[in-house]
């Protein structure tokens, strides 16, 4: 499955993927301005290419089309896409669609002074509300409603203990534990659902050359809750490393 290239079945520019409960995979693409490519993928737990929905936008508008995204996650039966973009709504744009690509719903979250861009890696909870990361200036975690209402935003810039310097990814487990992956950092940090921090994983040497070339990279957790985080740099394509809960 995967390789380079526009062709279906491959990749080009790869923003993100999700599971299913039948563990069919779902990918999300924004290739930039050179090819247009925005789209979602389907494939069997096997890899093989299934179906795909989804062309670019450049208007940020038209529901099931996309203009810049970034995050894909599959929810209760139900695939979510988020578009970094801002839309002539007001807002930035959440789309909702069936396992088939059909849209169903688009969410319009509007700025917000406390919050005023999305990064956007984002992830429910087990009471269905959802933990978005904002922009790389502001370092904090915005938590909306299951119909993204905005309920409150929490985080700190800074070094210290549950404070964040680059955060990239964002991953909740069966508990409704949150952890955040801090790229410069090099660390995860674990946080209660209301984001009361409780400990951290050190990955890397705070700011070191193996932090930098592992990249902002790509981060899972199982139904054990044990957290699987993945380089995306190019020189750590290959480095998925495994931790206990």
């Amino acid at each position: 499955m995967g390789g380079i290239g526009t062709d279906l079945g491959r990749f080009s520019g790869l923003q993100g993927i999700t599971i299913d409960t039948d563990n069919n995979i779902y990918s999300i693409e924004d290739s930039g301005y050179d090819t247009y490519i925005c789209r979602v993928q389907r494939f069997s737990p096997n890899g093989d290419f299934i179906a795909t929905w989804g062309s670019y936008d450049n208007m940020c508008e038209t529901d099931g089309l996309f203009c810049s995204p970034r995050e894909i996650v599959f929810n209760e039966g139900e695939i979510y896409v988020a578009d970094r973009t801002w839309s002539s709504d007001g807002g930035f744009r959440i789309q909702r669609f069936d396992l088939f690509g059909y849209f169903e719903e688009k969410y319009i979250i509007p700025p917000n002074p406390e919050f005023d861009s999305y990064n956007v890696s984002m992830s429910p909870d087990n009471d269905g509300n959802w933990h978005i990361i904002g922009d790389y200036n502001n370092q904090k975690i915005a938590k909306f409603s299951p119909g993204f209402v905005f309920i409150d935003v929490w985080g700190k810039l800074g070094i210290n203990e549950g404070e964040f310097h680059d955060i990239s990814q964002i991953k909740t487990d069966s508990a409704g534990n949150v952890y955040v992956y801090d790229a410069q950092a090099g660390r995860i940090n674990k946080f209660t659902a209301e984001g009361v921090y409780i400990k951290r994983i050190q990955v890397f040497q705070p700011f070191s050359l193996d932090a930098l070339l592992f990249g902002r990279g790509a981060m899972a957790i199982d139904s054990a809750g044990y957290i699987y985080l993945a380089g995306n740099n190019i020189f750590r394509t290959h480095t998925i490393y495994k931790f206990a809960p």
